[in-house]
């Protein structure tokens, strides 16, 4: 089973996929007691506890700063990602956690590649098979009023686009695919934005 990239700022650096991993090539020894206020490291793949199901992909760049005799804040800045801990190896350490605490969010709140078609299904939309992917065309009344891409092998993976594509907010994508939004009730929201009209 292949695992999908995950799709957010940080979408270079992690892969889902399943591994044995060691934790603990930032050692303690590495963020020894130092007047140094700022330190640069990298979260690697033997930095990942190893019941997570993540592969890092290429290091991530992490910035550990002293704020205070024990007030240490560690970011992964291309993702604005931060957390604070009592030493430089506790704040990086927190810092870890909390980058796959982020990513277990973003996987359990974006639309995937079955949601798309669950909204292509209860909006009775037109599919046209493409060599990458499906394309779905959202009709009304015989005209076309949105479309989006479904992408091919990739199940899991976000395709938040969508809800862009069909006007809606994240929200109400969601609730289009998992059944609160009703078919009738997306057209009066197209209707709202001007991309039906009105009656």
């Amino acid at each position: 089973m292949a695992y999908p990239t995950i799709s957010s700022p940080a979408s270079a650096w992690f892969n889902r996929g399943v591994s044995k991993l060691r934790m603990g090539r930032a050692l303690q020894s590495d963020f020894a007691v130092t007047s140094d206020t700022v330190r640069y490291w990298r979260i690697e793949q033997t930095d990942i506890p190893p019941e997570e199901p993540y592969a890092v992909t290429m290091p991530i760049p992490v910035r550990v700063v002293r704020e205070g005799e024990l007030d240490f804040i560690a970011s992964f800045e291309e993702a604005s990602i931060s957390i604070g801990g009592e030493g430089f190896h506790d704040a990086f350490q927190a810092l870890v956690l909390e980058v796959l605490d982020t990513f277990d969010y973003l996987l359990s709140h974006c639309l995937t590649a079955d949601h798309a078609e669950r909204i292509a299904v209860k909006l009775d939309a037109e599919r046209v098979e493409g060599r990458g992917h499906a394309r779905v065309v959202v009709k009304w009344n015989g005209r076309v009023v949105a479309s989006y891409g479904i992408r091919r092998g990739s199940r899991e993976l976000p395709h938040d686009y969508v809800a862009r594509q069909i006007f809606l907010t994240m929200r109400q994508a969601m609730d289009l695919a998992r059944c609160p939004l009703s078919r009738d009730q997306y057209y009066d929201l197209l209707r709202i934005h001007g991309k039906l009209p009105l009656g």
